[in-house]
């Protein structure tokens, strides 16, 4: 039976279970707090404060001072800052000075999400992004900690404090929760995935059980191959024309989400490994064409993939029991997995954070996922990214995972 499969209808509460019990993942934050030592010893004012001040926030949370006097402090701020500003001819805000821990986290990890969760600073990218990404508290923690244990050893000769007599704050209490995205897909639970597809297409095989049960396996592992390669979002046009390969550089342009000025197009690497699976099907293709009733519609879909001149031909599809030929879309790939209630694009939620887990410069990650603003546009003409130079840096971890999860070609009706 299958890891995936489930008798019961699709729900939040079953997903969960199988990314955690099944897929091996941490349990996803659901009050977003992170416990972090504080970097200054302000232990005895704080408990003085809390005694005079403390006002009761959202469930367990406690502000500091109530929202009276919050307001009176926040006008002083800005009251001290003016005055600073005009004698040194500077532009110091409250939001400049709380931005400083962003940048400086930004700086060590690379990564604006990072950031965002530690800083609750937000914005379109990291916005977009936080749904894809998923990053231990303690990692958080212990990126926190390197930022602000920067920030102190930078300013300390500005406020004339002896650097070799900071503070030197420890961590005591864990964060064993998981923060950012609720879809936390770990490497188990894609290593169970491979496994139950090449279950399914060996089992189609040896059984015989004919050329709708092989093909439609072949085409579900190779769909699935892709889709945590590349990062392709489920839309409609799922999958590529096998004419857009660039079979040398293994370079593919994808427009998986777009508007009228593609401005979203993306250009994907695809392993050399990835290449030959392909061509393996090409070759399952060849073979299985004898096999199909001349003049049939999957026949036909066939004989113009071969001809290579049909440019409109879709390069993955499945097959009815009538020799029809069906398009392949998130819903015809979700029907052949008995059972699957997880999201179809769910190898992107498998690559960021496992690229960023593994050491790939955040920015490179970004622009393979296709997360950019107007204006950022890494692969357009006045871009500074040449995208040899990032697949020469990305394609080391792409490789990585393959080998993690157990991606390996496999063949239909031709031997390899």
């Amino acid at each position: 039976r299958s890891p995936l499969s489930s008798s019961s209808a699709a729900s939040d509460v079953y997903k969960r279970q199988l990314l955690e019990r099944v897929g091996g993942a941490s349990k996803t934050s659901t009050d977003h707090r992170i416990i972090v030592s504080s970097p200054i010893r302000f232990q005895r004012i704080a408990k003085l404060i809390e005694r005079k001040y403390s006002d009761s926030g959202a469930g367990r949370a406690k502000y500091f001072f109530p929202s009276w006097l919050r307001g009176t402090l926040d006008a002083r701020l800005r009251k001290v800052l003016s005055t600073c500003n005009r004698q040194n001819d500077v532009r110091l805000t409250p939001l400049r000075i709380s931005q400083a821990l962003f940048d400086e986290i930004t700086t060590i990890s690379t990564d604006w999400v990072d950031a965002s969760l530690l800083t609750g600073h937000v914005f379109t990218i990291t916005e977009v992004a936080s749904h894809y990404y998923s990053i231990s508290g303690d990692d958080l923690q212990a990126l926190y900690h390197s930022a602000v244990d920067s920030l102190r050893s930078r300013l300390a000769p500005y406020l004339g404090l002896d650097i070799r007599r900071l503070y030197d704050f420890q961590q005591t209490l864990p964060n064993v929760t998981d923060h950012g995205s609720k879809l936390n897909v770990k490497p188990l639970l894609v290593k169970m995935m491979v496994q139950h597809f090449k279950h399914e297409l060996a089992m189609a095989k040896r059984r015989q059980a004919g050329v709708t049960a092989v093909h439609n396996a072949l085409t579900t592992y190779v769909s699935f191959w892709i889709l945590f390669c590349t990062g392709y979002r489920a839309v409609n046009d799922l999958i590529f024309r096998i004419q857009e390969i660039d079979w040398t550089s293994g370079l593919l342009v994808i427009s998986d989400k777009d508007d009228d000025y593609q401005s979203n197009s993306r250009v994907v690497w695809l392993p050399p490994k990835l290449l030959q699976q392909i061509d393996l099907y090409m070759k399952h293709l060849d073979v299985m064409q004898t096999k199909l009733r001349p003049g049939t519609p999957a026949w036909h879909h066939v004989h113009k993939l071969l001809r290579g001149g049909a440019v409109d031909t879709p390069l993955l599809f499945f097959i009815h029991e009538d020799c029809a030929a069906q398009r392949l879309t998130p819903e015809s790939l979700r029907q052949q997995i008995e059972g699957y209630t997880l999201p179809i694009n769910i190898g992107r939620h498998y690559l960021r954070p496992r690229l960023r887990a593994l050491g790939c410069h955040a920015e490179y990650v970004n622009a393979y996922l296709g997360h950019w603003q107007i204006g950022q546009e890494p692969f357009g003409r006045y871009s500074s990214m040449s995208p040899l130079e990032m697949f020469s840096q990305i394609s080391p971890f792409l490789e990585s995972l393959r080998i993690e999860a157990g991606w390996t070609p496999q063949t239909g009706f031709a031997n390899a």
